[in-house]
């Protein structure tokens, strides 16, 4: 059999690779190296274990970014997102090695207006995610490894799922590896680094950014998007969230601005606000709805631990000792309650 990267140019072997990203291959492709560093990582030769996990690892954390940055949900699946799908679609080089040693993962990658069309087709899908159609997956996962590094907490956009998937590169570093880095581009050139440093603070944000669950949430039906699978609705304060619509028996459009209300899951950024909404039911709104439009609210799981663990006080005496099996719903319910 031919080897199938026997016609990628030379220099993915032979060059020094101080910026690890070659210039495009051809118009719809990038190649996209990362250098690898760590005791299970020696120019071309690699550990097995330490192999499987990174590559697995970054595969993973490239798709919840992809989704992330283009419909605000890192964790959706199922047919409104297939056509994000191509933009995954990477081909692995063998591991090479440059001539002072170093390890390097090379990719090629293709660019999202190859890949996902439609992500352009009216303009940009959402104008205020600036996406740049010469981008590929690794530029978005880039621009979210540079946020969960340097961003206050008040500015990190990472939902529950891209923080978790971050954090997995852990597995990596218990397996050999000391620190990766890659090129990519948002408004300039970066540098995205995966390292210790990163591993904590995604732990650390993921113990205060609230896990996703099931809302209810009233807002003006303001904008839709290929056909009716995306949407966004605005919230009586004005706040704007983005979703998809997951149930494709029933068609959204006939509510185009109207007052709806939507139920489905909703994913959370660490200060609290709503990332996106899976919606999967949909009606007009009624007066009766009226609880539901308020902004949609999440507990972190840092604060889940403090009620569950307080010491005797006035919070205490309310609502007794916990017995330590409730679940979500229930510690919200009881919040809400009392709030």
């Amino acid at each position: 059999m031919a080897d199938p990267y026997a016609a990628w140019p030379a220099s993915v072997t032979s060059q020094l690779y101080n910026v690890t990203r070659t210039e495009s291959v051809t118009n719809a492709t990038q190649e996209v190296a990362i250098k690898v560093r760590g005791e299970g990582f020696h120019g071309q030769y690699v550990k097995p274990g330490a192999q499987l996990a990174f590559v697995r690892q970054t595969t993973d954390a490239i798709r919840a970014a992809t989704r992330l940055k283009t419909v605000h949900l890192s964790s959706a699946k199922g047919r409104p997102f297939r056509f994000l799908s191509s933009i995954w679609d990477l081909e692995q080089a063998p591991w090479q090695e440059t001539d002072k040693g170093e390890t390097l993962l090379v990719f090629r990658s293709p660019t999202l207006g190859d890949a996902a069309p439609k992500l352009f087709q009216q303009g940009v899908l959402f104008d205020e995610d600036k996406l740049n159609p010469d981008w590929t997956a690794f530029d978005l996962l880039g621009q979210v490894l540079n946020e969960v590094h340097q961003a206050p907490i008040s500015e990190l956009k990472a939902d529950y799922g891209m923080l978790e998937r971050v954090a997995r590169f852990r597995g990596s570093f218990n397996r050999g590896l000391e620190s990766a880095c890659f090129a990519f581009s948002d408004q300039a050139r970066r540098s995205a680094v995966i390292d210790q440093p990163l591993i904590e603070r995604a732990t650390e944000m993921l113990l205060q950014t609230p896990h996703p669950q099931r809302v209810r949430v009233v807002g003006r039906l303001d904008m839709l998007k290929m056909s009716d699978s995306l949407f966004q609705i605005i919230l009586d304060d004005g706040m704007k969230v983005r979703g998809a619509w997951e149930h494709g028996n029933l068609d959204l459009r006939q509510w185009l601005g109207e007052d709806v209300l939507l139920e489905g899951m909703a994913s959370f950024r660490a200060n609290g606000a709503v990332v996106g909404v899976r919606a999967d039911a949909a009606r007009p709104a009624s007066e009766g709805d009226r609880l539901f439009r308020a902004t949609p609210k999440a507990w972190s799981p840092s604060l889940r631990l403090q009620v569950g663990k307080a010491e005797p006080g006035a919070f205490a005496r309310i609502v007794g000792a916990w017995p330590g099996d409730e679940t979500d719903q229930e510690v919200d319910a009881f919040l809400r309650e009392i709030s």
